[in-house]
Order: C-alpha cells, then sequence, then structure tokens
C-alpha cells in the first residue's frame, strides 16, 4: 500500500541529447526511493543518437516519439501518459543525487497542504566538474508565498520540483503558449506561480540536483521569446499587483539579449549585436550598461574613439567596459 501511495512519474524530455540523457535516466534509475517510480521519456523529435541511447534501456523507461514541439509540450505529452500520483520532472542536461526523490516526496507528503516541493542545485562543468557553491541568498532561501512570486522570478528548477498531480491537472499543465520549439523559457515559473494559487511550497535546502549551463544563440532566442510569453500572461492574470514580477521578468530578457549580443559582437557579427543590444535597451531602456554596448555596435571604431574623449566620466567608464567585455582593441 505505501508504495502504490508513493508512485512517481519522471517526465524527462529530450531533444537531441545523446551526450547527456543516458546520465540523467541513469540517476533517476539509481534513486534511492522506498515507493515506486515510473520514467517517461519524450524524445521530442532528435536527429541525432538519442534514439539509438533510449533503446539501451529498454523497458526500465518508457519512450514517446514526437515531432520537435518543444520542452513545454513534451512535458505535457509525457504527464498524459503516466499515472503516478506525483510528477516529478528532469532536464535531459541535468541529473539527480540518489537520495533527491526519496527527500523532496518525503517533505511534500509531510504537509497536505503543500502542493509542491523542491530542493537546492548545485552546478557542474561540462566535464562533470562539480562547481563550489555559496550561500543561497537569504531572499530566496525559503518556500516561496504568493507575493513571493508576484516581486519576482523566484529560482525554483523544474528538475529539482515533485507536484501532486491533481494540482497540476488543475492549472491544465504547461500552459499552450508555450507550445511552440521556439518559446523556451517562463513556462515553469508560470506553472509555479499558477500552482502556489491553490496552496503552499516545501523547501529542502539540500542541493540534490546537478545542473549544466549551456548557451546557445538559438536557446537564447527561445528564452527571451517564451520569457515575452510569460510576462503577457502574468499582466493579464494579475495586473499591477505583479509589478514587480514583470520588472524581473523584463530584467531578464535584457540580460539574455545582452548576453547574445556581445557573443555576437566577439564574432564579428554587428549586425546581429545591434539587433540584441536595441532590444535590451527596448527592455531597460535606462540601463547606461546596455546603452554603451548599443553604442559600441552602432558606431564606427574611429567615431568611438572621439566620443571616448568628449564623453563624461561615467559614460566613459561604461563605454570602455563595453569595449573590453567584446575584447576589442580601442
Amino acid at each position: 500500500m505505501e508504495a502504490a501511495r508513493k508512485t512517481v512519474s519522471v517526465i524527462i524530455p529530450v531533444f537531441n541529447g545523446e551526450r547527456t540523457i543516458a546520465r540523467a535516466i541513469d540517476s533517476v534509475l539509481a534513486q534511492e526511493f522506498d515507493g515506486e517510480i515510473e520514467v517517461m521519456v519524450v524524445n521530442d523529435g532528435s536527429t541525432d543518437g538519442t534514439a539509438e541511447v533510449l533503446a539501451c534501456f529498454g523497458d526500465r523507461i518508457r519512450v514517446v516519439d514526437q515531432p520537435n514541439r518543444g520542452t513545454p509540450a513534451s512535458r505535457n505529452a509525457g504527464v498524459r501518459v503516466s499515472s503516478g500520483k506525483y510528477l516529478a520532472f528532469l532536464d535531459a542536461d541535468d541529473f539527480w543525487l540518489p537520495q533527491k526523490l526519496q527527500m523532496v516526496v518525503d517533505a511534500l507528503e509531510r504537509d497536505p497542504d503543500c502542493v509542491l516541493a523542491y530542493s537546492e542545485v548545485f552546478q557542474f562543468t561540462g566535464d562533470g566538474a562539480r562547481l563550489e557553491a555559496g550561500e543561497s541568498p537569504a531572499e530566496t532561501n525559503h518556500a516561496p508565498s504568493m507575493e513571493d512570486l508576484l516581486a519576482k522570478v523566484w529560482p525554483i528548477l523544474p528538475s529539482a520540483a515533485v507536484m501532486r498531480r491533481d494540482a497540476f491537472d488543475q492549472c491544465g499543465g504547461f500552459a499552450r503558449e508555450f507550445s511552440q520549439p521556439w518559446r523556451w523559457g517562463g513556462e515553469d515559473s508560470h506553472l509555479f506561480t499558477r500552482l502556489r494559487e491553490q496552496r503552499g511550497f516545501a523547501f529542502v535546502s539540500d542541493r540534490l540536483v546537478g545542473k549544466e549551463e549551456i548557451l546557445s544563440r538559438d536557446r537564447t532566442d527561445a528564452t527571451i521569446a517564451g520569457y515575452e510569453v510569460f510576462r503577457k500572461l502574468v499582466i493579464e492574470r494579475y495586473g499591477t499587483a505583479a509589478r514587480g514580477l514583470v520588472a524581473d521578468i523584463q530584467r531578464g530578457q535584457a540580460n539574455h539579449a545582452l548576453g547574445a549580443g556581445l557573443r555576437a559582437l566577439r564574432a564579428g557579427d554587428r549586425r546581429a549585436a545591434r539587433s540584441r543590444f536595441g532590444y535590451a535597451l527596448s527592455k531597460r531602456p535606462r540601463d547606461p550598461k546596455i546603452l554603451a554596448r548599443h553604442l559600441l555596435a552602432l558606431l564606427p571604431t574611429s567615431f568611438l574613439r572621439g566620443l571616448l574623449g568628449l564623453a563624461g566620466d561615467r559614460l566613459r567608464v561604461r563605454l570602455l567596459g563595453a569595449w573590453a567585455d567584446a575584447s576589442l582593441e580601442p
């Protein structure tokens, strides 16, 4: 009876993840958990060797194949064919420590009024080395209230969370507005906000999930587009009560675009850099750092040298900083 009560469906979406998907699945199969686990892997139109890697696991996992539709739609597809009382999501380039599921599910079960529990996360490099993590910021080192979630984007990694299926179903899953491959970002924070409307969350301070950061231009563009969907949905549902969250979303959009612009500038693609910096400036029009980088991409180098001589101290510092970030010679 106890094992059936604790059945957890683990949903793993994957697109061209042949490098990391086995590590993610192995970390689920190695869980020290006193209930039952079913593993649903949604192969989201992969064109690399992902299918061959998945075949090696045989009947230990269930594979759902679909055309490429993006992470939110893949998670929803995995949930539809699963049966567990609890749902856990794991990204294909993340992994769990062996005690993760037990500790997070225990936190969820201790409080019947809790709809979601999540743990802390640690980062690791591409070669698997764990990075030292400092103390978590005090302002986010607890389970958030609804007011917290409307004030800023709360740092809950989908791979770190376990939630009740009935609460997920009541939200309608990940919003359909995110169900396109080029909209990746914000769908998880949007779902967490909807879940928190129902009941409370629980926080496990142990770092139980490994997260590998992989940045690419395509991923950055998808993240920016996804967060624009998130921003609009938040305004539509919460209005002025979510002013802080909307401002934080826009800061995130600007930062993603700023990073993409710097990478384009270093690669010599000034047109792409201008586009990214212009977008960042539209989200944070008074940010002198973004303005400096936009000028760097817009103006000829010879003109910039003259501008440095005429600029005030504050703008000169920003321009020089932007120049150094872009690895350019003045």
